[in-house]
């Protein structure tokens, strides 16, 4: 047997381009059957991202304003756009808005609206965020107080903040 002869039978059947293909299509398959799950748990992440983004943010500045300007500073802070905090605000953010239209804002993007000065994100998939079907996800920066009290008056403290909180 030469050389010749061991190459001449080095090519695939048609049987086994079958059995590849076969194995290709079911994997593709599957993938595309998960890839609606994998956007909307995308989605999720990316919506977590900001607000963990955003409170964090809002917990610097009013570090840096509580000892400042004291409540007050802190009540203005929470009257604010808490996005104008951040150095880049997220990329499917529309801007600021009073009582927007629904038809301008689209799915998967945020926006503040000064009526009622609460971050909105108006999610593809409303069903995946809660358990109540809601249109839009409301987030309103809240001014927070906890006294503490001692037995003494000369010793109670009182200590302010703000909070980023989900409202229905």
């Amino acid at each position: 047997m030469g050389w010749q002869d061991r190459f001449r039978y080095r090519g695939h059947t048609l049987l086994e381009w079958g059995v590849v293909a076969s194995v290709l299509g079911a994997l593709l398959a599957v993938f595309l059957f998960h890839i609606p799950q994998y956007q909307e748990e995308a989605e999720q992440v990316q919506v977590k991202y900001v607000l963990a983004a955003v409170r964090t943010a809002l917990a610097a500045r009013a570090a840096q304003l509580g000892p400042e300007k004291g409540e007050i500073g802190l009540r203005a802070l929470a009257e604010q756009n808490p996005i104008g905090l951040l150095i880049d605000p997220p990329r499917n953010y529309l801007g600021e808005f009073y009582r927007p239209n629904i038809g301008i804002v689209s799915h998967g993007n945020w926006y503040f609206d000064w009526s009622d000065k609460t971050l909105v994100y108006f999610p593809n998939k409303p069903k995946r965020f809660s358990s109540k079907p809601s249109k839009f996800l409301r987030f309103k920066v809240k001014f927070l107080r906890l006294s503490n009290s001692a037995s003494n008056e000369n010793l109670r403290a009182i200590n302010a903040g703000l909070a980023l909180e989900k409202i229905e």
